[in-house]
């Protein structure tokens, strides 16, 4: 009898705290929550009550109210009110004090099935089997707010979270619509198949399945995210790689391609960040940051760029070489002009670099590697000639030409060279270091072309040559046919 009586008390206290748990969810501060309706029966014990407390009729057992035809849908009570849906088209207002007492009703264009209202921030959401989910006011639901349309049958039960309502449909997408006017599609996402099960949201998620066989978790804020592991792509563009100029002022661009939204880029010049823009093109247009004042030194720079899930991408790393005037390193004069010998920092740009210069004025330039110097001999309001020394060329330069000059015998172009004319009677060069092979049919055709003096020079010689070989043939030609004196 004693152990009886032990297990009756142990049997009674699971009852208690199993009541309290009870009370404690189903009637906690939180049940009087009239902004939110998280899930299907609003909370973990699915009263389907906003928790606000409304009169009762003494005596009153038991009441009821005829629709017009089967009732898959529901109950939602709030407000003092019941709310439901049934299959003759119409979603119900009943006085939840007496539901035989209709207060207004509301005709969706076909059934309303399974899909039960939540009640929220004074309006009824409802879906319906004509495709829309339905936005009605909670005073009165014969008055509509408004509705959105999906690709199917809505079956779903709306929840209302964050300012959104989420619902499924079956047309294979879950929604997530404005909850002031869910005629505001936010985002969506599709599934495999189509969706008959009812959202819960919790912290931060959405929680739906579908009859895709999956159960799905979804981003609260923006249902239309899936993950994302891919880091941004960026390309640079300006300034180009071993940029060298006096300019200490430039915007460095770059384009960025990212399937996923990109929050920030970061401009790294030496090692830190000089600069950041949040309003980033991922689609592939040019993006760019400003940075001015900038020492005469040789700098490095490139970009990071983050995207919304965190992935960070990284660009190549380019030199940029800020410098100085074009300094002088000879200029005696003594009785009367001195030459002139003129040098670039480091090597030439792949920009172009221009230069000022007087009879016989030098500049010494690395291209390629290799030092070369460059003298101009002559020059004129049409013409310059100048010697390259790297290579003993000699080439004359025709005002507003540009040539190309191969300085190693390596069948690649080295230098562009162009003479722009004459400024205050000194001769305006221009040099630019390229890279680019000789297209050639055997012979070094665009050196040619770029020295035309020495082009028309060695083709004189050859066309010399032949005519002397072709000479030696015809004249030992005729001297084989002479017929030989006969002796008497």
């Amino acid at each position: 009898m004693v152990i009886k009586r032990e297990l009756f008390f142990i049997f009674l206290g699971i009852i208690l705290l199993g009541f309290n748990f009870v009370s404690a969810v189903g009637f906690s501060s939180d049940t009087n929550n009239t902004n939110e309706w998280w899930m299907l029966g609003k909370y973990l014990n699915h009263t389907n009550w906003d928790g606000v407390s409304y009169s009762t009729i003494s005596g009153l057992n038991s009441a009821n109210f005829t629709t017009g035809n089967i009732i898959l849908s529901s109950p939602a009570v709030a407000n003092g009110y019941v709310y439901i849906g049934s299959s003759d088209t119409r979603i119900y207002q009943l006085d939840a004090s007496n539901i035989s007492q209709q207060i207004a009703n509301f005709t969706t264009g076909y059934d309303i099935s399974y899909s039960s209202p939540a009640v929220a921030n004074g309006y009824v959401y409802i879906g319906s089997l004509d495709n829309n989910v339905y936005q009605l006011n909670a005073s009165n639901v014969s008055q509509q707010i408004a509705n959105f349309t999906t690709g199917n049958d809505v079956s779903s039960s709306p929840a209302v979270a964050n300012g959104y309502v989420y619902i499924g449909s079956l047309d294979n997408n879950v929604y997530q619509l404005n909850a002031s006017n869910v005629s505001q599609q936010i985002a969506n996402f599709t599934t495999g198949n189509i969706i008959l099960s009812s959202p819960a949201v919790a912290n931060g998620y959405v929680y739906i399945g579908s009859l895709d066989n999956n159960v799905y978790q979804l981003n609260a804020s923006n249902v239309g995210l899936t993950n994302d592991y891919a880091s941004p792509v960026i390309t640079l563009i300006s300034p180009v790689e071993s940029t060298s100029s006096t300019t200490s002022n430039y915007n460095f661009t770059f384009n960025v391609t990212d399937s996923s939204t990109v929050s920030n880029c970061s401009l790294i010049f030496d090692g830190s960040v000089i600069n950041l823009i949040t309003s980033v093109n991922n689609t592939g247009g040019t993006n760019g940051m400003y940075s001015s004042s900038l020492s005469v030194a040789t700098h490095t720079w490139g970009v990071n760029c983050t995207d919304i899930f965190g992935n960070i991408g990284n660009s190549s790393t380019r030199s940029l070489i800020v410098s100085s005037e074009t300094s002088v390193i000879s200029s005696s004069r003594s009785g009367g002009y001195a030459p002139q010998t003129y040098y670039t920092d480091e090597k030439l740009s792949t920009n172009g670099n221009n230069f000022t210069l007087r009879y016989n004025d030098k500049i010494k330039f690395i291209a390629n590697l290799a030092n070369h110097t460059l003298t101009l001999n002559n020059f004129n309001s049409t013409s310059a000639r100048v010697l390259i020394q790297s290579d003993s060329i000699t080439a004359y330069l025709e005002k507003g030409e540009l040539y190309l000059f191969d300085l190693n015998n390596d069948s690649v172009n080295d230098v562009k060279i162009r003479y722009a004319g004459m400024n205050n009677s000194k001769a305006i060069i221009f040099i630019q270091e390229i890279e680019l092979a000789i297209n050639t049919n055997g012979s070094k055709n665009i050196q040619a072309e770029s020295n035309k003096e020495t082009f028309k020079y060695n083709n004189l010689i050859f066309i010399l040559g032949l005519m002397v070989f072709i000479g030696v043939v015809i004249l030992a030609s005729v001297l084989l046919k002479r017929p030989k004196k006969r002796g008497k």
